[in-house]
């Protein structure tokens, strides 16, 4: 069974209806011809609060109505219109929060200085890199000493090399030039 809305109705001028089922909530609407193609918004459109340009595409930032209730929920005070006691309270309260502010920084320079905020294991972490570090600078050293070695022992044959020629060049019966 079906319930017609009340929104607009199927005998009103703009031809338009909408109907919605009992199962599953569907809605269904029928549009005269110069609207089907167009969509039907049940919300209003919200505009971008900033538009983000990014290599890979484009971030539409919309406010909530949380940001919006946030603001309005905390009414500015004047501390000059208020009598004694709201007044000793609020500069009480004030005094509080920016204490505990301060002390929060502070304690999390102190712990910092301590070495409480660093992980439980952190000198085995230390000591792991240092030996990765010890151990890539040994293997450079070897790759080193393995192409200076490389290189002498080409230095080496190509002096061979040459000074058999040179012994056999001196020979003219021996060279086919």
């Amino acid at each position: 069974m079906q319930q017609q809305s009340d929104i607009p109705s199927k005998n009103s001028d703009s031809n338009e209806t909408l109907l919605i089922g009992n199962k599953g909530g569907l809605l269904s609407a029928a549009l005269p011809p110069e609207k089907e193609f167009e969509a039907i918004t049940l919300e209003e459109k919200k505009q971008p609060k900033r538009v983000l340009h990014f290599s890979d595409g484009i971030l539409e930032e919309f406010s909530s109505d949380e940001e919006e209730d946030e603001t309005d929920a905390e009414p500015k005070i004047d501390p000059k219109t208020l009598t004694w006691i709201p007044y000793l309270w609020y500069y009480c309260v004030l005094g509080a929060t920016k204490t505990l502010s301060v002390c929060d920084v502070v304690g999390e320079k102190f712990a910092w200085w301590l070495g409480i905020t660093s992980p439980k294991y952190q000198y085995a972490i230390d000591e792991y890199n240092r030996l990765k570090e010890e151990e890539r600078e040994e293997l450079d050293e070897e790759m080193k000493e393995r192409e200076e070695e490389k290189n002498r022992v080409a230095e080496m044959n190509a002096k061979e090399m040459y000074t058999d020629k040179g012994n056999t060049g001196s020979d003219p019966a021996s060279s086919n030039i």
